[in-house]
């Protein structure tokens, strides 16, 4: 836990070492010490997409990121963002979309560190035809009227039927 609290704070070569128990009053009371290493703080310095993404503006994609220029670099703020992207993407009819993470760290008196975001959006994907197949009594349009997509849609996994039996 003191490990996360330092690293979610830009502190990514923290080291703890302890507790170590230091026994007070003949054995009655006990504290704990912890030897904390903090190393130096990393703080974000630009937050980029290669390439840019054509289906997701990339206003949307930071939209509620915990990750600002300028401040702490969060490991954990950087692989939300990526799973976000990634699912945005899927949304936006990219249903093979991968996005991988990369820090470019600069040394120097104020350490920064910039997150470019890799974007493989993937092929988007339509669908052609809608083909119903296997039903005995039910009739194809009552099945097909149960599906809100038409063809030639962008398969978009938000728009999911939401049961299959």
């Amino acid at each position: 836990y003191i490990t996360d609290t330092y690293r979610k704070a830009g502190y990514l070569d923290v080291r703890v070492i302890g507790p170590e128990p230091i026994w007070l009053d003949e054995g009655r009371e006990v504290r704990l010490r912890y030897r904390i290493s903090e190393g130096q703080q990393l703080n974000v310095g630009v937050i980029r997409f290669d390439p840019l993404p054509s289906a997701v503006p990339v206003i949307e994609l930071l939209k509620g990121s915990q990750l600002v220029p300028g401040g702490p670099l969060d490991l954990y703020a950087v692989e939300e963002l990526r799973v976000r992207a990634e699912a945005r993407l899927r949304d936006r009819g990219h249903p093979f979309a991968r996005v991988t993470e990369k820090l470019e760290r600069s040394e120097g008196a104020g350490q920064t560190a910039n997150v470019i975001l890799v974007v493989d959006e993937g092929p988007r994907v339509t669908i052609d035809q809608i083909r119903v197949r296997g039903n005995v009594r039910t009739k194809d349009f009552v099945i097909l009227d149960r599906d809100p997509r038409d063809d030639f849609d962008v398969l978009l996994d938000t728009r999911r039927p939401a049961a299959r039996s």
